[in-house]
């Protein structure tokens, strides 16, 4: 049985990150597995599951840009920044066009920082900010820089906005459709929030939730190679297998690379290393 590789899990909306790990344990009967990249529990998509050895590399999963579809409503804020939450205040919804499209595009795409939502998962002195929200304590987040790549409107259907977003890992979604909000003149919060892409990896690649069981969930663990597609990689040899696995170093004919993943003779994945001087030194080893 293959026990190391990674779940491209398709998030279904009303249950949390953890509780994806929760099923996919009792599925597998596996305990050692890790998501990458939290979804709040009302979002849905993309959410990258990591089992076995495969979560000594979850962090290479990340990706430097992800890429969301987005429903705000105009008119209400919540607490929470999205529509489980308890609405604080209500407002006139904008009076749509052409132009205010245009300019809500400019400033959007010119933002360079945002202010995560009080509700995030966000640590304050070791305690998570939404924690702090639920008991009403009194806190700052300070601003951090953000990056958006791409932003389109896709849609607006009083009172509701639908648009497309590409934005810097650490860009808080709730966050910037308050701040669409406000360049309306009115104020929103999330109604719906689905993750399309982390890095290179795409949501239609992702299995939902509910089709995964225990009898075909090996199906679907990918090895970490079909993943990382971009990662340079390097075969090697059977006879240099349980060298690696050892964390000896191995000579190689290749060139110096900093960052190399290491395959098999069958093109699986068996960890990272670094090349210099042709002496290929492991990093991480998967096997």
């Amino acid at each position: 049985m293959k026990d190391c590789g990674i779940i491209l899990v398709d998030k279904p909306a009303a249950i949390t990150s953890f509780d994806v790990i929760r099923r996919l344990r009792h599925l597998t009967g596996m305990r050692k597995m890790g998501h990458t990249g939290t979804l709040d529990p009302f979002a849905t998509g993309l959410l990258p599951v990591c089992l076995g050895k495969a979560t000594r590399i979850a962090d290479r999963l990340l990706g430097a840009k992800k890429e969301y579809l987005t429903v705000l409503k105009f008119g209400v804020a919540t607490n929470s920044g999205d529509i489980t939450g308890k609405t604080e205040s209500t407002r006139p919804i904008p009076h749509w066009n052409h132009a205010l499209a245009d300019y809500i595009t400019h400033e959007v795409m010119a933002l360079q920082e945002l202010n995560p939502h009080p509700y995030s998962a966000i640590k304050l002195d070791g305690v998570r900010a939404y924690k702090k929200a639920r008991q009403q304590e009194e806190f700052t987040i300070p601003s951090r820089p953000v990056k958006i790549f791409d932003f389109q409107i896709l849609s607006y259907e009083a009172p509701y906005l639908t648009y497309r977003v590409i934005v810097s890992k650490g860009t808080y979604i709730r966050s910037l459709s308050e701040k669409i909000g406000k360049l309306a003149g009115s104020i929103a919060t999330c109604t719906e929030l689905r993750r399309l892409r982390t890095g290179a990896l795409s949501v239609d690649k992702a299995v939902a939730l509910d089709q995964i069981s225990s009898e075909n969930w090996q199906n679907y663990l990918r090895d970490v190679a079909e993943i990382l597609t971009d990662t340079p990689k390097m075969v090697v040899e059977n006879k240099n297998i349980a060298s690696f696995g050892s964390g000896r170093t191995i000579t190689t004919g290749h060139d110096d690379e900093k960052d190399i993943m290491l395959v098999n003779e069958a093109g699986d994945c068996i960890g990272f290393g670094e090349i210099s001087a042709h002496q290929l030194q492991p990093r991480v080893v998967l096997i």
